[in-house]
């Protein structure tokens, strides 16, 4: 296993700064800005894999060394910022805005709703291309496999004891707070509609409307996976697992044949193959093909048959006039 910050290249902006932050600078940066930086030796490794040119400038444009040294090592936008740059940097001072930014984008949920909500119940100005900078910046998932992303939020309690002096002897009271992390729940759960909700609840926002019958039959089908795994196992409470979710799974189907009526399950299949009229107006041809059309309609009569009929004709009046031998 190998471990690597989400946060990947704001540390190694961090420590390519020509201001020369130390160790403990970063990581009293890190702990206030809530930003993983893993280590001391992954910081001193990060260090001394980068070869900063010299002179270096990173924010001058017209200086090419640093310029290029900036584009291949992807910190370009935290030297020279913009508009989407400003925005990213912004949700680190906005705890709330960034856990639930952070547990949505582990369940791959689209940026763009994302923005939406943070623009609206979280007191900041976000756009979807501004959270696609954050997630390269900050949180940048892809670096990590799902494993190695729960190592590194189980990390942060071992971190928190160690290093912040309030908590210090207070390791159960984190580690309770942290199976109620909305972000662990986030990284044990696949992406679903379902997990959505579900990390929505620990973030504390109500859930939008929902459809009753898909969630219980999800739930089932999930049941029955379940159920298939215990079986497929042999330790010593397997058998108990797999009763209590065949059981499970067979309450939700009673409860389907209870709950939903064939007549709506009917006008939803009609209503997915349903015509929708185009009120739009009907285009001429000439402004389908901006008039490289033809008008002939007709077919062209074929050569042979035209050739064959001026034969026989030709051949008629010849007769007409002629002798006859």
């Amino acid at each position: 296993m190998h471990l690597i910050s989400p946060a990947f290249y704001y540390l190694k902006y961090l420590v390519s700064h020509p201001d020369g932050f130390s160790n403990d600078a970063i990581k009293e940066r890190c702990s206030v800005e809530r930003v993983d930086y893993v280590s001391d030796a992954y910081l001193d490794k990060l260090r001394g894999s980068l070869k900063i040119p010299v002179p270096f400038y990173p924010t001058d444009k017209r200086h090419k060394k640093s310029l290029k040294f900036l584009l291949e090592e992807g910190i370009h936008r935290l030297f020279l910022t913009d508009t989407h740059m400003r925005m990213a940097h912004a949700v680190l001072s906005k705890p709330r805005a960034k856990e639930f930014i952070e547990t949505n984008i582990l369940l791959r949920v689209p940026l763009s709703p994302i923005a939406a909500f943070v623009s609206q119940h979280c007191g900041l100005s976000c756009t979807a291309a501004a959270l696609q900078v954050y997630q390269h910046y900050f949180w940048n998932i892809d670096l990590l496999d799902s494993t190695e992303m729960r190592v590194l939020l189980a990390m942060r309690i071992e971190q928190t004891a160690d290093t912040v002096p309030e908590f210090k002897d207070k390791k159960k009271l984190l580690q309770a707070a942290y199976y109620k992390d909305p972000r662990k729940i986030a990284a044990d759960l696949p992406s679903s509609p379902m997990a959505v909700m579900l990390a929505q609840m620990y973030l504390g926002i109500r859930p939008g409307k929902a459809d009753l019958t898909m969630r219980m039959m999800e739930t089932r089908d999930l049941a029955l996976i379940r159920a298939g795994e215990a079986v497929m196992q042999s330790s010593l409470n397997d058998s108990v697992r797999f009763l209590n979710y065949a059981n499970g799974s067979r309450i939700l189907e009673e409860m389907l044949q209870l709950t939903s009526k064939p007549e709506d399950h009917m006008q939803d299949q009609l209503r997915a193959i349903a015509l929708r009229t185009d009120t739009h107006d009907v285009p001429f041809i000439h402004q389908l093909s901006s008039g490289r059309h033809t008008v002939e309609m007709a077919p062209l009569k074929d050569t042979n048959e035209s050739d064959e009929a001026f034969v026989a004709n030709g051949s008629h009046g010849s007769g007409d006039g002629g002798t006859e031998r």
